[in-house]
């Protein structure tokens, strides 16, 4: 946990931190409030379930930890937790669950039905924190959880997908089906590369899986399909003997295709920035603006697709920063 914690960079940030205009004048008395709540028996015990009527009981003074944290304090160390994405609100419950300590056991019956398009995210390295920190942004869309993946079903598009994360082979592999898979597979692909972007000289390349090919060795490089594309390159021969087109392939994670990757970028920044002004006149967009861009994605030239991914996505983003948005 300990690693966990300065991989968000937690050490660094509580000395500077201002919330419900209370001031952190000792971040390690902040810091260790944290390691307490988490750390707790009974948190660990249920898995990362925190109800939080028993916060007098897990901040009590002990022995080893002998310091003090008042009940008028519970609350901010709670609201902390969830603005460095350790936790989030259970539905409807007087709780918070901290993802890192879920059971490493995965369900069994997570099959989804349709055709399901699949697409992996091959890092140089990959954080412990990526999986916890994605399941706090779209916790809203979870049905089912564990250590290293998710089941999520979105409301928005009507589409169901499983997201997990392959630790010992720094891959993060994502599948989606429904009538707008292609929509909601943008969503979760922003997010991950939006929490990628927190970590230096972190890397990732983006792969399409084959439809009748599960092998994530085989997967095509997606940089490499836009670039064939784009050469006017048809067909491709896979690791496993066969040739796959490569109109095919991109078509099964993208709405439409554009001319060139300037127009995309052009066409994306016009397209948010006006949809930020809308929600918010005064937002600084930079940053997130940056992140869209990179996506390097042409579902995002269709502008319906354009506004109802923002409107999703945007409050929620400036929600865990703890910002309002305006409607």
């Amino acid at each position: 946990m300990l690693s966990y914690l300065h991989d968000l960079g937690v050490m660094l940030s509580f000395a500077d931190f201002h919330l419900r205009d209370t001031q952190v004048l000792n971040p390690h008395w902040a810091t260790n409030g944290v390691y307490k709540i988490i750390n707790a028996k009974i948190v660990v015990d249920r898995h990362g379930r925190l109800d939080l009527d028993l916060l007098e009981e897990v901040l009590a003074p002990t022995e080893e930890m002998p310091l003090h944290f008042p009940s008028e304090t519970h609350g901010f160390l709670v609201e902390l937790m969830s603005k460095f994405e350790l936790c989030y609100p259970v539905e409807g419950e007087h709780a918070v669950l901290v993802p890192n300590l879920l059971t490493k056991n995965s369900p069994d019956d997570f099959e989804l039905e349709g055709d399901v398009l699949t697409f992996q995210l091959d890092y140089t390295f990959l954080p412990p924190s990526v999986m916890p920190r994605f399941m706090v942004r779209l916790h809203k869309d979870i049905a089912r959880a564990w250590r290293n993946g998710v089941i999520l079903q979105d409301p928005d598009t009507g589409s169901r997908a499983v997201v997990q994360a392959h630790p010992d082979d720094r891959r993060i592999t994502i599948m989606v089906a429904g009538p707008r898979r292609r929509d909601y597979l943008m969503v979760i692909r922003f997010i991950l590369k939006s929490i990628a972007a927190t970590f230096a000289r972190l890397e990732i390349q983006e792969k399409v899986q084959l439809p009748d090919d599960p092998n994530p060795r085989h997967a095509f490089s997606y940089s490499m399909l836009l670039q064939s594309e784009k050469r006017g390159i048809a067909e491709l021969p896979a690791i496993n003997g066969r040739f796959y087109k490569v109109a095919d392939l991109l078509g099964r994670v993208q709405v439409t295709a554009v001319k060139d990757a300037e127009e995309e970028r052009v066409f994306v920044r016009e397209a948010v920035t006006t949809i930020l002004n809308k929600l918010d006149p005064d937002v600084d967009e930079t940053d997130f603006l940056e992140h869209v861009i990179n996506l390097n994605s042409p579902v995002l030239i269709n502008p319906d697709g354009v506004k109802k991914f923002m409107l999703k996505y945007y409050k929620k983003w400036k929600k865990n920063r703890g910002e309002k948005v305006q409607q």
